[in-house]
């Protein structure tokens, strides 16, 4: 099994009350989140979500995300190996 696409979707996750409140008075109506969804060639697909509490969490965190894909996503595609037995749906149990 190789995987032959990655996709990542952004959005702002926005609460249906006043806002999430954290300490020092800070309050926040909407946190980035991303879905990020993973295709092979056996047309297998799995998805995931990454969905930090923004600049409350740890500043550059939700920034990173889409950075941190664009690097690692071609040696991933291109690099030929398979995946683990944990992926490929055989249990090591």
């Amino acid at each position: 099994m190789r995987i032959t696409k990655i996709t990542a979707y952004q959005a702002d996750l926005h609460y249906a009350g006043k806002g999430y409140a954290f300490s020092q008075g800070r309050s926040y109506t909407a946190f980035p989140t991303t879905v990020i969804e993973v295709e092979t060639d056996e047309s297998l697909s799995g998805v995931d979500e990454i969905c930090p509490c923004g600049p409350a969490y740890l500043p550059g965190y939700s920034e990173g995300v889409l950075p941190a894909l664009q690097a690692l996503a071609p040696q991933t595609m291109n690099s030929g190996r398979r995946a683990p037995k944990c992926f490929s749906g055989q249990s090591a149990l």
